[in-house]
């Protein structure tokens, strides 16, 4: 593993890596009362092969302390408002960044070790691109990771967009907008 320092001079916390890839990348986790979730978010955002410039939780409103969690991580900062919903706490997020891309991830989420590396490969590919997106695992209680969803499943998802499931994509820092 990398060894990871916070710049003594960077008012955001910069993770420093002499290894870290020269294009910063934000992450930016979103909770809202998922603090039992959000150390393996957390920490799933720090074990990627490309080192995240900086991690920054945004708290909704929640109730249940991620601060607390958050705490247990030095570098990874933690910015909270009363609760506007999840596009008003990604918009916020955005604006907070000061990455070049910017990785969303629910706190109830996981990254796999190589997302950074494999979005910033498609940037590299497709360098027009606004943003980019990989292939996501679903996983239901019990069932353990790569579980291949139904076709009805599949067919939902298709045709009744509010039960599809979230994943992160990575967004150039120069797109602009909001995000819904």
């Amino acid at each position: 593993m990398n060894s990871l320092s916070f710049g003594a001079n960077s008012q955001h916390g910069i993770i420093e890596d002499a290894g870290a890839d020269p294009r910063p990348v934000s992450t930016v986790i979103t909770t809202y009362n998922h603090a039992r979730f959000l150390a393996e978010a957390i920490e799933s955002a720090l074990g990627q092969t490309v080192v995240p410039a900086e991690v920054i939780v945004f708290d909704d409103g929640s109730t249940d302390d991620p601060d607390a969690v958050v705490r247990r991580y030095p570098g990874v900062r933690l910015i909270r408002q009363s609760n506007h919903g999840l596009a008003a706490a990604r918009n916020t997020g955005w604006r907070a960044a000061c990455g070049h891309y910017v990785v969303f991830l629910d706190a109830d989420d996981r990254l796999m070790p190589e997302a950074l590396a494999v979005n910033l490969q498609r940037f590299d590919e497709k360098p027009h691109a606004p943003s980019s997106t990989a292939a996501f695992t679903i996983s239901m209680p019990g069932a353990g990771f790569g579980l291949l969803p139904t076709p009805d499943f599949l067919l939902k998802m298709r045709t009744n967009p509010s039960s599809r499931p979230t994943w992160s994509a990575c967004t150039r820092g120069s797109c602009t907008g909001a995000i819904v």
